[in-house]
């Protein structure tokens, strides 16, 4: 029974955009809202749920894969720099006991290796050299 609600379901999917990183992110911010909305009480959070609900359900079920491409395209643009910034803080966490971590005057972060002492950095984008400590 189950086999045939499955295959029925894929029958219906075909054609179909189907979920991604910006509907999964929309199903985030509902999950939130609803749970903001248990303790605040407030209805305009309960109206922000059922658009985020409904608009995740819209782009999952929609046949417009130009559209939806050029919403997920808009949505990993505007994400792009919040990512590399939690990405940088964890990755300078994790190697706190074992690298240092320099930002060039261009804005790139140099990662060079704890206790060697003064060492001369190359930036691999903008070729600036500084003498730094390590």
């Amino acid at each position: 029974m189950f086999r045939q609600l499955r295959w029925k379901f894929a029958q219906f999917m075909q054609g179909r955009y189907g979920g991604d990183a910006l509907s999964l992110a929309l199903c985030k911010l509902a999950i939130g809202l609803w749970l903001v909305s248990l303790f605040a009480r407030w209805p305009i959070f309960m109206i922000l749920y059922w658009l985020c609900v409904f608009f995740s359900l819209f782009r999952s079920f929609s046949k417009n894969y130009a559209a939806r491409r050029r919403e997920l395209a808009a949505y990993e643009k505007l994400m792009a720099k919040p990512k590399l910034f939690f990405r940088q803080k964890r990755r300078k966490w994790q190697d706190r006991k074992t690298h240092k971590h320099f930002r060039c005057k261009c804005g790139t972060v140099l990662r060079v290796p704890k206790g060697k002492g003064k060492i001369k950095l190359h930036c691999r984008n903008c070729g600036a050299e500084m003498i730094k400590k390590s």
